[in-house]
C-alpha cells in the first residue's frame, strides 16, 4: 500500500508533465502501467481511467486524454486519502482490526 502510493504520486506528477509537454505517447504509457497497480489494488475507478487515458493517447485524441487526465487527478486524490486512513488505521497498535 504504501509503495502504491509512492507511485502513484510520482506517476501522477510524471503524467502531467507529460501532458504539458504533448507527449501522449508517455502519457500513454504512464496510464498502462498505473492501470494494472489500481486494478489490482481494487481502485478499479482508477484503473479505468486509466486506459481511457492510454485508449484516447494511442487514438491521437489530445482532448480526450486531457479530459480523462483531470479526472484521473481527482480519483487519484480519493484513492490517496482512502489509503492514507487505511494505512493509519492499520498501524494504531493496540487496535484489533474487527
Amino acid at each position: 500500500m504504501t509503495q502504491f502510493l509512492g507511485d502513484l504520486a510520482g506517476t501522477a506528477v510524471d503524467m502531467a508533465a507529460a501532458s504539458v509537454r504533448a507527449d501522449w505517447k508517455a502519457l500513454g504509457d504512464l496510464a498502462h502501467r498505473m492501470k494494472s497497480s489500481s486494478r489490482t489494488l481494487g481502485a478499479a475507478r482508477l484503473g479505468d481511467l486509466c486506459a481511457k487515458i492510454e485508449t484516447a493517447c494511442k487514438a491521437g485524441d489530445a482532448d480526450a486524454a486531457v479530459r480523462w487526465l483531470r479526472e484521473f487527478e481527482q480519483q487519484a486524490a480519493v484513492v490517496r486519502e482512502r489509503l492514507v486512513v487505511l494505512r493509519e488505521g492499520l498501524q494504531r497498535p493496540g487496535e484489533a482490526l474487527s
